[in-house]
Order: C-alpha cells, then structure tokens, then sequence
C-alpha cells in the first residue's frame, strides 16, 4: 500500500471515516522522499529500535518497519488504532499504543 500516494490517504481515511483533526495538528506525509530520508537518516539500521510519537497513518512507521528491528509507535489519536492496525498489517515488528492521557 502506497500510503505517500494522495488518492489512497483520501481512500484509508474514507475507509475508516476519519478526518484530521486540528486540535492534535495532523497532516500527512504525501512525498515519498520524505519518510524514506527520514528513515534513512533516523536510523543506523538492523538491530536497532524506534520509539515514534503520532505515525498517523503509518507512512513513516512503514519505512522505518523496512530498516529497523523493533518500531514502536504511540498514537494520542484513537480513531487512528484500528487505521494502523490496517496498514501496518504486513508488519511484526510493530508494536502500535495508545497514549492514554
């Protein structure tokens, strides 16, 4: 799943009913260069682990799954779990919580 491609981002949102919501500032990375790099210059690859704080959709969380052992990624959004549980799906090296405030 191209999650870096607009039309599919507007299908998993449809999909889940889901919107942005202002309040959390969320925006999702549409160019694929950008997960990719940030990946890339985040990480120093195998066997090392990643704590990511809001993945969204999981456009980075699937990039840094490509390159790193361990991903875990803490959503504040709850409408967003069952979203990553969808996209995230090819992966086991993800462990996705919820920040329960």
């Amino acid at each position: 799943m191209n999650l870096t491609d607009l039309s599919t981002v507007r299908a998993v949102m449809e999909r889940f009913g889901i919107s942005t919501k202002k309040k959390y500032g969320q925006n999702f990375l549409i160019n694929a260069a950008i997960p990719e790099r940030i990946a890339e210059e985040g990480t120093d690859g195998g066997d090392c682990g990643v704590l990511e704080i809001g993945p969204g959709i999981g456009t980075l969380t699937t990039s840094l799954c490509k390159r790193v052992k361990k991903v875990v990624a803490v959503e504040i959004d709850d409408t967003l779990i069952p979203v990553l549980d969808y996209t995230l799906a090819e992966f086991d090296n993800v462990l996705q919580k919820l920040n329960q405030n």
